[in-house]
């Protein structure tokens, strides 16, 4: 398996995680005083999708490294 390719992509995942996280935690921040939480739910609806693709990216993250890890446990197997 090509690590250079594996590093990319998990690069490009961290940092799109790392985006959203800046977004998210400008969401809530959002300043909501005054304001009936009826009239939230544009606000909720835009955290949710920002919490759905950081843990998208996590998820990403984490079964990109379990590949590789299968990978080498079953090449050190092999060369037993």
């Amino acid at each position: 398996m090509n690590k250079e390719i594996v590093k990319a992509v998990s690069k490009k995942q961290f940092q799109l995680m790392m985006d959203s996280e800046k977004e998210l935690k400008k969401y809530l921040n959002a300043d909501t005083s005054g304001r009936p939480q009826e009239t939230w739910s544009g606000l909720f609806n835009k955290i949710e999708q920002l919490l759905t693709t950081i843990s998208t990216c996590q998820d990403r993250i984490m079964l990109l490294q379990q590949i590789m890890d299968s990978e080498e446990l079953l090449k050190k197997i092999k060369s037993e």
